[in-house]
């Protein structure tokens, strides 16, 4: 079984997380949230000499995307997004990037919904569709470890504050999709160090407060 590598880099004033992720003894890659900083990930995709077959954004705030055209302009690998975060690439106040004084605008070359699925040598990386933080938030599931962006922390949840937000939607995405996993999977977020899902049930209070809640009316 080949083993899957991943690098993060952490980038720009946000400090998102960006993710390159592939296998021991492939070449083919795949880059979820390239926010900002493209240098970077070119020099580590050079050093490396990846193929990158896609662009994924775990949703659509300037801070995941930022990056995206000019990753694309060299490598010119294909992006993804979910269908309902559409809007907010082409939108500088959707996604945001009007209030830090730029007009930011990308596109995607498709869109994905739940349960479909991308592949990388032998690993298949499958969509888990995760609203709240954004209406076409998802997470990205391969073997045991799910690039999850802002729908989950270690130590919080994401902001339902932004464009589109839904703390219901948000709190079900947690509960029916993440919660629900194996305690030893691997959870990348977009922001801060990773976790599994075994420590966010035992230490997380936002999503113990998800768990015990009755006002949200599971």
């Amino acid at each position: 079984m080949h083993r899957l590598e991943v690098k993060k880099l952490i980038l720009g004033n946000f400090m998102v997380n960006c993710y390159i992720v592939y296998t021991s003894n492939s070449k083919d890659a795949i880059i979820i949230d390239p926010g900002a900083d493209p240098l970077q990930i070119l020099d580590f995709i050079n050093r490396k000499e990846l193929n990158v077959k896609y662009i994924i954004n775990t949703h659509g705030h300037y801070d995941h995307i930022g990056a995206n055209n000019e990753i694309k302009s060299v490598l010119n690998s294909t992006i993804y997004i979910h269908k309902l975060d559409e809007k907010m690439l082409s939108s500088s106040t959707k996604n945001l990037s009007l209030f830090l004084g730029k007009l930011y605008k990308t596109k995607a070359d498709g869109f994905v919904e739940e349960g479909d699925e991308f592949k990388i040598d032998n690993k298949v990386f499958k969509i888990l569709h995760t609203p709240g933080h954004t209406p076409g938030s998802m997470s990205i599931m391969v073997d045991d470890s799910l690039f999850c962006g802002d729908l989950v922390f270690k130590d919080g949840i994401g902001r339902t504050d932004l464009f589109g937000g839904s703390s219901r939607d948000l709190a079900l995405s947690i509960k029916n999709k993440i919660l629900i996993l194996n305690d030893d999977v691997k959870l990348y977020p977009g922001h801060g160090p990773e976790t599994t899902v075994k420590y966010i049930k035992e230490n997380n209070y936002m999503v113990d407060y998800i768990l015990k809640s009755e006002k949200l009316n599971f």
